[in-house]
């Protein structure tokens, strides 16, 4: 028998040589659901005196989670939007597609949280957007699963997900919010295989290219 050894190359099947995955180089991640990356790209906090974070306090899993904070005097919802437009990520992707946004998030100020997945067929330059939204209302700083599905339109080219707290009848105090295991992709497609590459395993689900933490 011989063996040998190549980056880009699927040797599995006897006598065939194949282009294979990418031993190294991989980036663009679009959604850390776990934020165990240590990174908060993507997200851009709202509200007064927002800021985004990764905190390593009072997590779900792992060692890290997403931390949304407000000023002082946050008198109306805080949080903080991903957006996926079709100018960077390829919105346009979910046109007549179901998805769904879901994950743990806890409240350390009042025990009003949201889930919301907002989509747009003008990058969310104007106001002509539709939204689906979910809350669950429970202990303040414990984590609570949420889950929200969406069924995006024929002309959508952006699709924005929502974390936030402090709605409905709000507080005028710090607001804060984390977010962990989170989860962010189509409700129907189905895995069609998984390979490893650079240290890690991958799988394509749909449209979606998914790395497994």
């Amino acid at each position: 028998r011989r063996y040998g050894e190549a980056n880009d190359v699927d040797a599995r099947w006897e006598g065939v040589l194949a282009l294979g995955p990418q031993s190294a180089g991989i980036s663009g991640i679009l959604f850390d659901g776990s934020f165990e990356g240590n990174v908060t790209t993507g997200w851009v906090a709202f509200g007064s005196g927002a800021s985004v974070t990764i905190t390593t306090a009072a997590v779900r899993s792992g060692i890290r989670a997403l931390d949304v904070s407000s000023g002082s005097t946050a008198s109306a919802e805080v949080g903080a939007r991903f957006l996926i437009s079709g100018s960077t990520n390829g919105g346009t992707g979910f046109r007549n597609r179901a998805i769904v946004f879901a994950g743990f998030a806890a409240s350390y100020t009042n025990n009003n949280v949201r889930l919301q997945i907002q989509d747009s067929n003008d990058d969310f330059a104007s106001v002509n957007s539709t939204s689906a939204s979910t809350t669950v209302n429970g202990v303040v700083g414990t984590y609570y699963w949420h889950s929200v599905s969406h069924t995006c339109g024929a002309s959508v080219n952006a699709v924005r997900l929502v974390l936030s707290a402090n709605f409905g009848t709000p507080n005028t105090t710090t607001t804060t919010v984390r977010l962990d295991d989170a989860f962010f992709g189509d409700t129907t497609s189905t895995c069609v295989g998984i390979v490893e590459a650079g240290g890690a395993y991958w799988s394509a689900f749909g449209p979606y290219i998914l790395r497994w933490n």
